[in-house]
């Protein structure tokens, strides 16, 4: 799994906010702190203050050069991201060769959102296919027609994200129109691409009959589809949110496993196509 930073939406539920900037990110993990004060010390700037005890850092006007992780002998600073080649990224992902050819498995782009970068995409993932892996893209559609088709070329399988239905509903939830989105999926299945539609799940939220609705008819509807793949919501990227300093972020509660059972059978009764839970 190959994780890109950048990502054009801002989906309320983000189980990855570390990969919303295309830049590296500042995370503070408060529980890790010893308060030595040695980032301060290192900072070229006044961004890390100590009052009482309490470590606060200013994460808006952060310029992101690392010093102040480096220097964090309790580890509680990380600078998350950093620039690499593709041959550096097929180094990495080439040295567990063995149990690909084992599993059956390859390699994934994930994000972030991989049509965001969608020429590094392409590149990265033409060199997976020189050396045999079989590959998959994490995506919500969300980019230009022209970059999909480019990185469909070397690609096996999307997994491809219906997160809302109805257009005012998606700009809501996700920050952009769904329209382009819809335009790649049918694009995408009419090329005869092979697509698993991943659904997030999320309580309160998304889980409404007219959603389920949507997401059974838009299966149905593309021959590419073979397969609907409902995500329940976690919490891993509240803490992450934290680190980040994001006071906003969408902080709700899990689903039970006989809702979403329920959910998985009321989808695949409507769409005809196998339906599964992650």
């Amino acid at each position: 799994m190959v994780f890109l930073k950048g990502c054009p939406l801002r989906c309320i539920w983000c189980h990855n906010p570390e990969g919303l900037d295309p830049a590296p990110v500042l995370m503070f993990n408060p529980t890790r702190c010893i308060g030595c004060g040695d980032c301060a010390a290192v900072c070229p700037g006044d961004r890390h203050g100590f009052t009482d005890g309490i470590h606060t850092v200013k994460n808006s006007d952060c310029p992101r050069c690392g010093k102040c992780a480096d220097a964090c002998v309790g580890r509680a600073l990380s600078l998350t991201g950093r620039e690499m080649s593709v041959d550096e990224i097929m180094k990495e992902v080439m040295r567990d060769e063995s149990f690909y050819r084992e599993s059956g498995g390859g390699l994934t782009l994930s994000g972030g959102e991989p049509l965001y970068q969608a020429d590094f995409s392409a590149e990265i993932l033409k060199a997976a296919k020189e050396n045999g892996l079989h590959t998959c893209v994490e995506t919500s559609g969300f980019g230009s027609s022209e970059k999909v088709k480019l990185i469909s070329q070397y690609t096996d399988t999307f997994l491809f994200d219906y997160k809302a239905t109805g257009e005012e509903e998606h700009k809501r939830l996700c920050g952009v129109s769904r329209e382009l989105i819809l335009k790649n999926l049918e694009m995408l299945s009419a090329g005869g691409a092979d697509i698993v539609l991943r659904c997030p799940i999320i309580p309160g939220i998304n889980d409404t009959d007219a959603h389920f609705a949507g997401i059974a008819e838009t299966a149905k509807k593309h021959k590419g589809i073979r397969e609907v793949q409902l995500e329940p919501y976690h919490r891993l990227g509240v803490s992450k949110a934290e680190q980040l300093g994001l006071s906003d972020y969408y902080d709700g509660s899990v689903p039970e496993k006989e809702d979403m059972e329920r959910h998985r059978a009321l989808i695949e009764k409507l769409s005809l196509k196998k339906v599964t839970i992650s």
